[in-house]
């Protein structure tokens, strides 16, 4: 059942406004009633009245021009239903007075009926009009709830994203081999991972994994690889086979399509050479003495394509002055172009810093939608210790 409709008539003349006053009353509204259109003004913003029936024709301001001014005073959020009174059924009265803001007409001398037809419109609007705001009410509380969960997942993004930096080895010094990083991943977490690491016996081993697709879940299956070969941490050429191995296995038993290419391997420096495995992933460069060579590896199936596998592990020679790259296959065009000017001009400046002034004009050239692909670059600068 609606609650009773406060309304306020303005009518000059007390006899019928003696009369609406208690045909209002009769049909459940509370009423007040004024005599004058500043009268009404003050009214109305001390009390909150949902309809107004109002006469045309009143002393000092008229009713046209007091529903303008209570139009354009509404507080926001307010509704009023305003019924003009008039005796003048002209079109341009009734033009004149829509243009104002009223919403309905009572004409002189009215029917009873004439007068509940109005309050029924009126508790129609106030009703679609509460049933607006309820809607909008729940929208937005719907949307700082949405804001708030968005902002969580952000800054659990951000600080996946840190960690996953935090994971890349750039600057690092392993004996007589210098470490350099380029990492521009798609979206704010990328499926590339890059890792080098000492392990016994005095190799370095290092990898670069490019798991499929983006985003939060290719980054935690790169993360669980990274952490699985640093785990297994393997120090032979048949450990780094076994490693290979173990890993295919664990993705292909996984029900998900997830697979990874990835390049790994082994480097001993003391005896001028390495081992690698190629799964699926980009071929190497060498160089030395400013000449740029694509190594010609042999390769087998990314990693969880097939759960019989085979890995074969391949040396290589890597002599003092000379630079091992890796890279996935997000690395082409411009960026690619950019990277082998360096790696070609090595005597400009030490390689770490060229590559570190690459990686972040290759951040302003991308911008920041990202990439198509992920970018990753791995180089294992061989240098004689001071």
């Amino acid at each position: 059942m609606d609650r009773p409709l406060s309304v306020l008539v303005v009518e000059d003349d007390e006899l019928q406004a003696e009369y609406l006053s208690i045909m209002l009353e009769q049909a459940g509204c509370t009423v007040r009633s004024v005599g004058d259109g500043s009268v009404a003004l003050g009214a109305v913003l001390e009390n909150t009245y949902e309809m107004l029936v109002i006469d045309w024709q009143l002393p000092g301001i008229d009713g046209i021009d007091l529903t303008r001014r209570l139009r354009k005073s509404a507080r926001d959020g307010s509704y009023m239903h305003i019924v003009m009174m008039t005796a003048r059924a002209e079109s341009e009265t009734i033009r004149r007075a829509m243009e104002a803001g009223a919403d309905d007409f009572l004409y002189k001398p009215f029917e009873p009926i004439h007068l509940e037809l109005a309050i029924g419109s009126a508790r129609r609007n106030l009703r679609q009009r509460r049933r607006l705001e309820e809607r909008n009410r729940m929208i937005a509380q719907a949307h700082r709830e949405t804001r708030a969960a968005l902002d969580h997942v952000r800054a659990d993004l951000e600080a996946a994203a840190a960690l996953h930096r935090r994971l890349l080895p750039g600057g690092a010094r392993i004996g007589p081999l210098e470490v350099s990083t380029i990492y521009q991943p798609a979206m704010q977490l990328g499926g590339d991972s890059i890792g080098v690491c000492q392990v016994d016996g005095g190799a370095t081993l290092f990898f670069v994994v490019d798991v499929r697709g983006h985003g939060v879940p290719a980054a935690l299956e790169s993360f669980h690889i990274h952490h699985r070969l640093k785990g297994l941490a393997p120090s032979s050429p048949e450990a780094l086979r076994r490693a290979m191995e173990g890993l295919n296995q664990e993705l292909a038993a996984d029900e998900g399509e997830t697979y990874a290419t990835i390049l790994c391997g082994l480097v001993a420096p003391e005896q001028q050479r390495g081992w690698m495995i190629r799964a699926g992933h980009p071929q190497p460069m060498m160089v030395r003495g400013g000449m740029v060579e694509t190594l010609d590896i042999e390769g087998s199936f990314p990693l969880g394509w097939f759960e019989d596998s085979q890995f074969d592990v391949c040396e290589f020679a890597l002599a003092p002055g000379s630079a091992l790259v890796v890279h996935s296959d997000g690395l082409e065009g411009e960026p690619a172009d950019r990277l082998e000017n360096i790696l070609s001009d090595r005597s400009a400046r030490p390689l770490c810093e060229a590559l570190g002034q690459l990686d972040r004009e290759l951040a302003e050239l991308i911008g920041p939608e990202g990439a198509a692909d992920d970018i990753s670059v791995l180089v294992l600068d061989y240098r004689e210790q001071e």
